[in-house]
């Protein structure tokens, strides 16, 4: 009989240790799915934390950038692209035109003192041989006598005496070749050279007057020698003429005589490039 409670007692002691062993199983599992459900509600906190951090900073981000672009921060780092202003543009070319013009017509203008000693009167014999390109020992001597100095010139009565020596340095500053003495005219007015005298002598005053224009159009530079083409007119009594037979082009007001090339005289003189004395003309037209 005893044994058999103490058998029964054994058997609600393991069904008690059985069912406590089950409760506490209960417990410590809720427990740790409690523990886990307030760590997984904590990391989401963290990260709802974190994101709103996130978005908060971009927002300020994009704040910031939008007030720096109001104020042109960014401009200083791009690269402006480049406009074209057609007023701009034509300004320049036209200040450049006018500048290539005003350099061309200075260039021209340093070549003057090269055709200026060879001035002839339209009236001298020799202007029509000189327009067709004779350079002539008699032409070469009436531009000689042209540039000769006026205190060279010896007076004496109604005549006038040149030494030769004089009139050769002037021809020798002008000219490429040697000079040779002989009688020649001046406009109206006969040279005539004495060589036993080794002098010129002059009838009567000497006119140096020319009513003849030039004016330069182009120079071109060689290796040994400098080409100046002119244009050349008569202009008389506000009237422009043809050089070598006398027709009149128009009234003239001292306009530019590129326009009316041709109708009037042509000319290229040559020089030699290291002394600058003339070696030919020539007729071009």
């Amino acid at each position: 009989m005893a044994t058999k409670k103490q058998d029964e007692l054994k058997d609600v002691k393991e069904e008690l240790k059985e069912y406590m062993k089950e409760e506490i199983d209960k417990e410590v599992s809720n427990a740790i799915k409690g523990a886990e459900k307030k760590l997984i509600r904590h990391k989401n906190l963290v990260i709802i934390r974190k994101n709103i951090v996130i978005i908060v900073l971009l927002l300020l981000i994009g704040f910031g950038l939008y007030y720096l672009y109001k104020d042109n921060y960014f401009d200083k780092f791009i690269k402006p692209e480049k406009t074209v202003n057609v007023n701009v543009i034509e300004s320049k070319k036209e200040i450049e035109s006018e500048s290539i013009e005003s350099k061309e017509e200075i260039e021209k203008e340093e070549y003057v003192r090269y055709i200026n000693p060879f001035k002839i009167s339209e009236i001298s014999e020799y202007v029509k041989y000189f327009y067709a390109g004779d350079l002539s020992d008699e032409v070469k001597l009436y531009f000689a006598l042209s540039n000769l100095d006026s205190d060279k010139i010896i007076m004496e009565d109604d005549l006038n005496y040149i030494d030769e020596e004089d009139l050769k340095e002037v021809y020798e500053d002008l000219f490429m070749d040697d000079f040779v003495p002989k009688s020649f005219k001046y406009g109206e007015t006969s040279i005539k050279y004495l060589e036993n005298k080794n002098m010129f002598i002059v009838k009567g005053k000497l006119n140096k007057d020319t009513n003849i224009k030039k004016e330069i159009i182009n120079v071109k530079i060689n290796e040994e020698t400098i080409n100046v083409t002119t244009i050349e007119g008569i202009v008389y009594k506000k009237k422009l003429f043809n050089i070598v037979d006398k027709t009149e082009i128009k009234k003239f007001s001292n306009d530019s005589l590129v326009k009316y090339k041709d109708k009037l005289n042509v000319m290229e003189y040559e020089f030699d490039k290291e002394s600058g004395k003339l070696v030919s003309v020539e007729a071009l037209n």
